[in-house]
């Protein structure tokens, strides 16, 4: 029972792109040109608070530009917090 209710719980990771580029003063123009996609992508990534799909390369590339690590990018909200939005 125990093992059911961890697996129905909301997951709760944020994903903090925007936040990370915001702070880094890195636009989304930047960002796509270094990585070499559209800026309309960039803007989705940025767009979200949900944890996107990413390739490993993908991931890699944007921690190169935004020179921070993975666990920059990402935050995770305890269920009693998650259960309050």
């Amino acid at each position: 029972m125990i093992l059911e209710t961890l697996l129905w719980r909301k997951a709760m990771i944020r994903w903090k792109l925007n936040e990370v580029m915001a702070a880094k003063r890195i636009r989304s123009k930047q960002l796509a040109a270094a990585l070499g996609i559209r800026e309309v992508s960039v803007y989705k990534l940025r767009a979200t608070d949900n944890m996107p799909r990413l390739t490993e390369e993908r991931l890699d590339g944007i921690c190169r530009v935004l020179r921070c690590q993975p666990g920059d990018l990402l935050s995770w909200i305890p269920d009693e917090e998650a259960d309050n939005d």
